[in-house]
């Protein structure tokens, strides 16, 4: 079924290459204005060589594996080049919020210039973005594509030892429903005939067992004394260790170990990179059924609470001055909704934010006292948050930002890869208020969704949970006079009909 899968999914990608192939004139032109554009409005000097230098690498990369992909080749190959070349080239750490927005710069051209030539569909959108999620993924140098390094390190290391107890290791990778043989490597002292170590290296099979044996019967063919092999699974490929007999050493032990916690943190990002994906294809999918600002605006704050570890978010429009930016509070979700929509704040008096809206790159402000004037954080509560940009690419328009947090006085920490990711929620969600904005958006329009208390919501959250209004009353130390009173002005806020009604436009706008 997994197989299935990826030769379905491959097939989608395979279309989409293609299709971006036929229009790569026209994109590539369209990209770069987009980029000059963008380097005069937001990038200072300094900065300008690094950009032009990821700009060319990604691009150069993007295209090279657009090529491959739309003949059915496998495009990690030009993976090891381009990471050299971007290490080479640039001698500080590669700065992953940089490629990232650069490659959704290149992916919002990509699809305008898609529309503009009869791609429209939603199934064709989503086939583009899948393609530049992993392209995205492919390009960023991080723990887990280095990690093969590590190991294969750690396997050399371990077979120039006198007293190890491997004749060889070899690297084994399923690849289209079969398995193949990657690499192979001997013990120092331990002599195979190269014509045999040939033909090992190149062995496929259906199943992890059957290549165990075709090795065995190829590379211990003159060995008298039993041998066994020890397969030792990983996230991206399976190691086979040819052992003595049923020898089970501290040296093997120790090299078990080893590669267990070399792969574990790559694992975790593995996953939670899965997770992230997973979470903006579902934000995705709802933000597309918006059908108005107001609607936009729902469907972003409660996506970023249900598919995000977030609790609380405000979101802010940004209005030109004479004396510069002003952010504006147009709507906040499990907040003071009217201390938000009240806010009118000069950028000059947040500078980190400022910083963050002019390149355009997510912050995570782990003290707010440091960051926020006092009012804001005994107000709110604040502690740590994160804020994200609203930029439409497509439209090279800065729409405003969005705070996140855990809520009022939660601290959290926030690793760079994840903070990379938020990047691509701002993004898109900038596309689709932009959509709806059209170019201009007035102080006078702050979103009026419902608002409800603090109270209002755990009765609401009870009532979702099929508590009646006397057990409701007990749950929260009230009497059931005042949790009728409570449900009454719920209704009458949500213009619903009755409870059941309350409760579903509770959930449709995330409030529980």
């Amino acid at each position: 079924m997994n197989g299935f899968l990826n030769d379905e999914l491959h097939t989608i990608v395979q279309k989409a290459a293609s299709a971006l192939l036929q229009l790569k004139d026209i994109i590539s032109e369209e990209w770069n204005i987009l980029l000059k554009q963008y380097l005069e409005q937001y990038v200072m000097d300094e900065n300008e060589e690094k950009i032009n230098v990821y700009t060319i690498l990604s691009t150069q990369y993007f295209w090279d594996q657009i090529k491959a992909l739309s003949c059915g080749e496998n495009a990690e190959s030009t993976l090891d080049p381009i990471h050299h070349e971007l290490l080479t080239n640039i001698p500080e750490q590669v700065d992953a919020n940089l490629l990232i927005f650069i490659t959704t710069m290149l992916e919002s051209t990509a699809l305008k210039i898609m529309k503009d030539h009869g791609f429209q569909s939603y199934y064709d959108q989503q086939s583009l973005q899948y393609l530049f999620f992993n392209f995205t993924q492919q390009l960023l140098p991080f723990k887990n594509h280095t990690t093969k390094k590590d190991v294969r390190t750690l396997i050399k290391d371990l077979l120039v030892e006198s007293e190890s107890p491997f004749y060889w290791i070899s690297i084994v990778k399923e690849q289209k429903e079969e398995f193949k043989v990657e690499e192979i490597f001997t013990h120092k002292d331990y002599l195979i005939d190269e014509s045999w170590l040939s033909i090992a290296k190149k062995l496929s099979a259906p199943t992890i067992e059957f290549i165990s044996e075709s090795l065995l019967r190829l590379l211990e063919q003159k060995r008298s004394e039993d041998v066994n092999i020890i397969p030792l699974s990983l996230p991206s490929e399976t190691l086979l260790l040819c052992v003595q007999g049923e020898k089970t050493t501290k040296s093997l032990l120790t090299f078990i170990l080893n590669v267990v916690k070399e792969n574990e943190s790559a694992l975790k990002d593995y996953k939670l990179t899965n997770n992230w994906k997973d979470a903006l294809i579902l934000f995705d999918e709802l933000i597309m059924q918006a059908n108005s600002l107001e609607d936009a605006i729902d469907k972003v704050s409660s996506g970023l609470i249900h598919y995000l570890p977030f609790e609380r978010t405000a979101i802010f429009s940004l209005k030109e001055t004479n004396s510069g930016k002003i952010g504006i509070g147009m709507f906040g979700r499990q907040v003071d909704l009217k201390a938000i929509q009240n806010i009118r704040e000069d950028l000059t008096n947040l500078p980190v934010i400022k910083e963050s809206l002019e390149n355009i790159q997510p912050v995570f402000v782990p003290k707010a006292e440091a960051v926020f004037p006092s009012r804001y954080v005994q107000i709110f509560e604040l502690e740590s948050t994160v804020f994200i940009p609203l930029f439409s690419p497509s439209k090279n328009r800065l729409w405003g930002g969005m705070l996140l947090d855990q809520g009022g006085g939660k601290e959290f920490e926030l690793s760079n890869h994840h903070i990379a990711a938020l990047m691509k929620f701002g993004t898109h969600a900038g596309e689709i208020l932009e959509k709806f904005s059209s170019g201009k958006l007035l102080p006078s329009q702050p979103y009026t969704g419902t608002h409800l208390s603090p109270r209002e919501q755990d009765i609401l959250r009870l009532m979702a949970n099929g508590y009646t209004i006397d057990e409701a009353a007990e749950e929260l130390f009230l009497s059931k006079y005042t949790v009728r009173d409570y449900v009454s002005d719920i209704i009458k806020k949500m213009n619903a009909k009755n409870r059941t009604h309350a409760v579903a436009s509770g959930i449709r706008q995330g409030i529980i």
